[in-house]
């Protein structure tokens, strides 16, 4: 009788386990795919996200026709960034703009750059008359 009474609560807590796990799988499950892909509102999208620290993120959404980056804690939201949303061909433009605006950024850098090694040709040649040598070639 009492062998019986002890198979039964070990099918009973076997049972409890299995169930118990199975209910903490469906969880990590429904996190993973974010709800079993359930889509409840189309004007908002969370495009990406990135931790932070232990309770700080930053979070990129799309709302209603605007991408805005925002920095969530455990107490507040913040507006970080906002930008209308581009179009391909906006997209590649600015992309353009962006290249032309590095390399007018650049050109006085290579232009000094060319303008220090002819002023430091004209140094040695200098220093070469002072000391009466003839230039090194």
């Amino acid at each position: 009788m009492n062998y019986q009474i002890a198979n039964g609560l070990m099918e009973m807590m076997l049972m409890l386990v299995l169930m118990v796990s199975f209910i903490v799988w469906l969880a990590w499950l429904a996190k993973r795919t974010k709800g079993f892909g359930f889509q409840g509102n189309k004007r908002l999208q969370i495009l990406q996200t990135l931790a932070l620290g232990p309770k700080e993120r930053a979070v990129l959404i799309e709302l209603q026709g605007k991408q805005m980056l925002l920095g969530v804690t455990s107490n507040q939201v913040n507006t970080l960034w906002e930008s209308p949303l581009m179009s391909k061909t906006e997209f590649e433009s600015t992309g353009e703009e962006i290249h032309k605006i590095e390399s007018n950024m650049l050109n006085p850098l290579i232009m000094n750059v060319s303008e220090m090694s002819n002023q430091q040709n004209h140094f040695a040649t200098y220093l070469n008359k002072i000391l009466k040598r003839e230039p090194a070639c």
